[in-house]
């Protein structure tokens, strides 16, 4: 009887360990959904295929060119009377900075235009321009500073564009 008990009680024993570290596993993978697990494949760092910057004297220089179709099925942002378009978009983004141990200058230019087929009325232009500076006085401190100049379309059927 005292040998039952024993194995009884190891059982209960093994049981009670083998619920506890199913419980453990249990409750590190309860975030299956987590977003912060997985890392998209346009969001992952590829340098066989990111471009290499130019080096023009004491700068670094990136630049790239983009263009795209789009199509809208509410060209005009209007509730009633919907019309529908199509979109080109083309654009060319540059960025410069030097490659100075202290001290550093940037420059930056983007430019883009959206043309629409039947509403040419309501195609843009947006360009983006910055220009930065850090002058580092000390090991610990460094002054900067930047100037930039922005001229953007909204879209009409931005919410903040709505009346009423």
């Amino acid at each position: 009887m005292l040998y039952t008990k024993r194995v009884s009680l190891a059982g209960v024993a093994t049981g009670a360990l083998i619920a506890a570290m199913s419980g453990t596993a249990y409750a590190q993978s309860s975030d299956y959904y987590s977003r912060d697990k997985y890392e998209a494949v346009t969001d992952r760092r590829q340098p066989e295929y990111d471009p290499e910057p130019i080096r023009l004297g004491a700068f670094t220089v990136n630049s790239s060119l983009f263009a795209g179709l789009g199509y809208t099925d509410n060209a005009l942002g209007t509730s009633d009377n919907e019309e529908s378009d199509v979109i080109a978009r083309i654009g060319a983004d540059i960025a410069a900075r030097t490659n100075w141990s202290v001290h550093e200058v940037a420059a930056s230019v983007s430019v883009s235009r959206d043309e629409y087929q039947d509403f040419s009325d309501q195609s843009a232009n947006d360009v983006n321009t910055r220009l930065r500076g850090r002058l580092d006085v000390t090991r610990d401190v460094a002054l900067g500073g930047a100037v930039f100049y922005q001229q953007s379309t909204d879209q009409r059927s931005d919410a903040s564009n709505t009346s009423g």
